[in-house]
């Protein structure tokens, strides 16, 4: 499957989730955010943080330390890094979550 299909699949998948797509984690989402309506990106905010809870909380692992560090988990205020990292999860999370089962259906034949 070229990587046109799997790139629009993941568009889908985020727009079904309701956040700003996420072709590349270390883009910054406020430049399209600021040319949504601020209603809209408000919504797009909200859906990513909720988001964002959601994949923090449901893998605890050994690593929870360091993963607290590197995501900024319980900080009000992350750094960019911790930001990036978070788009990253996120992106992670949807990518194993929504995109490999449609991936796994269209290679299968299963439709």
């Amino acid at each position: 499957m070229s990587n046109l299909v799997l790139d629009f699949l993941m568009n889908a998948a985020a727009h079904e989730a309701g956040i700003v797509p996420l072709e590349k984690t270390h883009h910054d989402f406020n430049r399209i955010l600021t040319s949504l309506p601020p209603e809209e990106a408000r919504a797009m905010k909200r859906k990513f943080r909720k988001l964002w809870r959601k994949v923090a909380k449901a893998k605890p692992t050994k690593n929870s330390r360091l993963k607290r560090i590197t995501t900024g988990l319980g900080n009000t205020n992350p750094t960019r890094s911790q930001k990036n990292n978070r788009k990253h999860a996120v992106y992670m999370h949807l990518w194993l979550e929504a995109v490999m089962p449609l991936h796994k259906k269209i290679e299968n034949g299963d439709t």
